[in-house]
């Protein structure tokens, strides 16, 4: 009895260990210290300076004096919108998750007399990275958690995550291009699984907000997540279809907590639409250059397989988690999870092949479906339950990790078309 307190008691420091020594190895190996951005980035991380140093989302004074390298600065500064700021397609979301960052390390900043403060000094943008291989960290633990809590046996599926970490582009942007959103993405998707979780056990309102608040910090990061919107109606529905279907007592609470959690949604996403209201003068509105989306003529084929930044050509791994969700159910967890994770998974495909630029630019692989990786380890547990399918499982999670990796020394090679 005692030896099973221990390793229950020590169960669960084991994720946590384990993700905090990958993340360690990985920011070793090929995490350096950022110190230019690109396009995307720039706006992410002039927005944070912007809201501590002036309250406002004007960057133009963020662009001249920030502390990064920026090769486009000249076209940035000229790219305005009618009312004359800066032309800013970017969420808010990951400007806030680093305010942490960019607060603490402004005590250690350097200030020279009669010049403007430079804004992301170097111990600022070391509290960025810092932070950035704890998000990763808790990221990893989480997947960790989620496989076991799915899985038949309870077992953490260390190399199940193995291959989500290397074989996604997880590996790419929460390493060497960790100010893109990808990451924070990840992070706001892995709050609102967990959130979602927690209000299946204990249907309370409180638990109800909270999830609707992780369901607009999803919003935040990238707006075209708002689709994980599914993913909360997984507890709900199952609040609503109890085993007394026809008690109206479980609809009403049911009603009533999807009221909690849209009022949470609504109060979270609100700094996204006031953000929208300061630089384009409406509430809502698509940031992208108009005809940027082509909703009824997406190229999912190219989406998916081709050798420019193809889905399932960079990331097979996705491919395995997807036949878990759809293979007969074993999972501890409802099928309605499955379903859940499914839906959200056939929408983002579709939104992103339906993008102007489906490939994503500069990108290593499909980098807007990093929001997704912490749904896999649902997928991989119930493909993992399959015992004749084990071994086949196992040596295909191993190649996926192997092709992960030679995908990433392309990309840091600078190849992105696998075609070549």
């Amino acid at each position: 009895m005692r030896a099973g307190r221990l390793e229950g008691a020590w169960t669960p420091w084991v994720p946590a260990l384990a993700a905090a020594g990958a993340a360690l190895a990985l920011f070793a190996l090929h995490a350096p210290l950022r110190s230019s951005l690109g396009w995307d980035d720039t706006f992410y991380a002039l927005q944070t300076s912007s809201l501590v140093e002036d309250g406002d989302l004007d960057l133009r004074d963020d662009m001249l004096a920030s502390g990064f390298t920026i090769p486009d600065r000249l076209e940035l500064l000229t790219d305005t919108t009618p009312a004359g700021g800066l032309d800013n397609e970017f969420s808010v979301g990951p400007a806030l998750l680093w305010l942490p960052a960019y607060a603490a390390g402004l005590p250690l900043r350097r200030e020279e007399p009669g010049r403007i403060a430079v804004r992301w000094s170097r111990a600022q943008r070391v509290a960025l990275h810092l932070l950035t291989f704890l998000s990763l960290a808790g990221v990893l633990c989480f997947l960790l958690r989620l496989h076991a809590r799915a899985a038949p046996g309870g077992e953490p599926g260390f190399l199940a995550v193995a291959a989500l970490l290397l074989g996604t582009p997880l590996l790419v942007y929460a390493t060497s291009d960790y100010t893109m959103s990808h990451l924070p993405s990840a992070v706001a998707t892995a709050l609102l699984i967990a959130a979602a979780l927690g209000l299946e056990r204990r249907p309370r309102p409180a638990r109800a907000l909270l999830a609707g608040l992780a369901l607009g910090l999803v919003f935040l990061m990238r707006w075209q997540d708002v689709v994980f919107a599914a993913v909360l109606a997984a507890p709900l529905l199952g609040i609503w279809d109890q085993r007394d279907r026809g008690d109206r007592g479980d609809r009403w609470q049911a009603a009533v907590l999807a009221a909690w959690a849209g009022a949470g949604f609504l109060a979270m996403a609100s700094l996204q639409l006031h953000a929208w209201r300061l630089e384009r003068g409406s509430w809502l509105v698509v940031p992208q250059r108009q005809g940027f989306f082509h909703p009824w003529s997406p190229e999912i084929l190219r989406f998916l397989f081709s050798g420019r930044s193809g889905l399932l050509a960079w990331s097979p791994v996705f491919a395995l988690a997807a036949l878990g969700l759809v293979l007969p159910w074993r999972c501890r967890l409802p099928r309605r999870w499955a379903l859940a994770a499914l839906a959200v998974l056939l929408v983002e495909v579709y939104v992103n092949a339906a993008a102007g630029d489906w490939w994503g630019g500069h990108s290593f692989g499909a980098r807007r479906m990093v929001s997704c990786v912490p749904l896999l380890p649902l997928g991989l547990a119930n493909l993992g339950a399959f015992r004749r399918l084990s071994r086949w499982t196992a040596g295909l999670l191993v190649l996926g990790c192997g092709w992960g990796l030679f995908a990433g020394l392309l990309y840091w090679n600078g190849v992105q078309d696998l075609s070549l």
